[in-house]
């Protein structure tokens, strides 16, 4: 657990979570899926395309499709295939990492507001959501679809701060993917990075962050996190 400050900043009143590879364990899943839509418009892939698509979520993916390929159909009707395929791949293979739903339990015994932010569609959200028994823990729920910009752009998470009522630095956002801590860090928010993918050396903008585990899931854990937020803001105390 890599900390750029030994406690956090006082003033956190909200969290703020990804739900992709940081909430539960989607992204194996994700990459199944696109692989099979991506077949079906013969558009090849590989595992650099793995890595740069985490995070960036569905608006820009179809995104990127559209400058490989013309496509005669629109974002919407894109996005809805897409979500068909992911659907057919997800039931009954995500779970939820364990550390997270305890973390999310700390924080809920402590009065802690919680919002998900995602990169998915709203339809993807909900289905997830309720298959992992996760909904109750969030006030707010926003998706890509309900902003402007999808990450790296920080919309997603200064809509959900603003339908929480807190201002951007009084959140701790968390997060696996690189387009996603930029967006934390660019709504000014404190950050929390877990990546995915577990890596020697990350891009820059990992190192950024408030905390950073290096090791990923694997070295998560809830207890130094609820430690870390405690030293600062005097949760769970």
């Amino acid at each position: 657990m890599r900390k750029r400050r030994e406690c956090a900043p006082p003033g956190i009143r909200a969290a703020i979570f990804d739900m992709d590879g940081t909430l539960v364990n989607s992204e194996d899943v994700y990459w199944d899926a696109d692989c099979a839509f991506l077949d079906r418009y013969g558009i090849p892939h590989d595992d650099a395309l793995r890595e740069y698509m985490i995070g960036r979520g569905t608006k820009g993916f179809i995104e990127w499709m559209r400058t490989q390929k013309e496509i005669p159909r629109s974002d919407e009707e894109l996005a809805r295939e897409k979500m068909e395929v992911f659907l057919a791949h997800a039931r009954g293979r995500v779970q939820v990492f364990p550390e997270m739903r305890r973390l999310l339990g700390l924080l809920e015994e402590a009065g802690m507001p919680c919002a998900l932010a995602s990169g998915s569609p709203r339809g993807i959200i909900e289905v997830l959501l309720e298959e992992t028994g996760l909904a109750g823990f969030f006030r707010v729920v926003v998706s890509a679809d309900e902003v402007a910009r999808p990450k790296p752009a920080p919309d997603v998470f200064l809509e959900a701060a603003g339908r929480l009522g807190v201002e951007p630095g009084g959140c701790v956002v968390f997060e696996d993917s690189e387009p996603g801590v930029r967006a934390g860090l660019d709504a000014g928010m404190v950050c929390v990075a877990i990546p995915t993918l577990v890596k020697d050396r990350y891009p820059e903008v990992f190192y950024q962050a408030d905390v950073l585990f290096e090791g990923g899931m694997g070295e998560f854990s809830a207890e130094r996190v609820w430690e870390w937020l405690g030293c600062g803001v005097g949760v769970g105390r």
